[in-house]
């Protein structure tokens, strides 16, 4: 008696428990179906662009498509700032594996900057956001310092620029921020709102 070896996939299924247990992609092919190429070149010979376009107010736009690029009015952020909590002061001043001792001569705040030059070994108070002084360059955590009535000291080396941003760090001025044919999302709408 001659024997043949077949594979159990290639029998037709006897239950639904074998359906189940043993699924195949074959079991919803069809044969006669079109490939998704063919499918969205035959959709597209019966769609036409939209030719009209409607401004609206920002918060209208949610699930609008943008008919023309949103650019970016202003610089962001638009002057150079402070990361953290710190004092700035000019990189110049630090002095190589020694403590470095700065006089605090005032304090720069988020929406109110401080008026006037930092000049050599001088340091200001600054606050997150806050604009950085002229003359500054750089701004030490606050958690990295010693006060001393009106002087602060460190010892360790910041490097020149750091914990600072600078102006149009996030956008420059003119810079695409979304681009046409973008579909607007909630997140968008808080962006172009700022």
């Amino acid at each position: 008696m001659k024997t043949t070896s077949v594979s159990p996939n290639s029998l037709a299924p006897n239950s639904l428990a074998q359906v189940v247990a043993d699924p195949s992609c074959m079991d919803d092919y069809d044969p006669n179906s079109m490939p998704v190429v063919k499918a969205r070149q035959f959709i597209k010979q019966f769609l036409s662009p939209v030719a009209e376009t409607e401004s609206l107010q920002i918060r209208e736009s949610l699930g609008r498509v943008l008919a023309e690029n949103i650019l970016s009015p202003a610089n962001v952020p638009n002057y150079d700032n402070s990361a953290m909590d710190g004092y700035a002061f000019n990189a110049d001043n630090i002095q190589q594996d020694a403590t470095t001792t700065l006089k605090l001569i005032g304090t720069a705040f988020a929406g109110k900057a401080f008026e006037g030059v930092l000049a050599s070994g001088e340091c200001v108070r600054i606050m997150t956001g806050g604009m950085l002084p002229a003359g500054a360059d750089t701004v030490i955590m606050q958690e990295r310092i010693k006060v001393d009535g009106e002087k602060i000291s460190f010892s360790e080396s910041p490097k020149r620029g750091m914990n600072v941003r600078y102006a149009g760090e996030d956008l420059k001025q003119g810079q695409a921020v979304l681009s046409v044919g973008h579909l607007m999302r909630a997140a968008d709408l808080g962006l172009i709102a700022s």
